[in-house]
């Protein structure tokens, strides 16, 4: 298995520090997999999508518009 560092602040690390009875290394892999198949997910998607950036940057600025129109804004 891949071994990974990581740089944590020290608000964090404290909290880590001071609960050593739980097992860290396996909560991170939990994190890591659990964002790589929501990841994983959207790749395949999104993976014949012929949107681009930009239809989607119009896409979400005619929604808000549209949303700030219902307010009244």
């Amino acid at each position: 298995m891949p071994n990974m560092t990581l740089s944590l602040d020290e608000e964090t690390y404290e909290v880590i520090k001071n609960h050593p009875g739980i097992n860290w290394s396996h909560v991170a892999r939990e994190a890591f997999r659990r964002k790589a198949r929501e990841v994983h997910m959207w790749d395949e998607l999104l993976a014949g999508s012929e949107l681009t950036q930009e239809d989607a940057i119009e896409a979400g600025d005619e929604a808000k518009q549209s949303i700030l129109d219902r307010l009244g804004w």
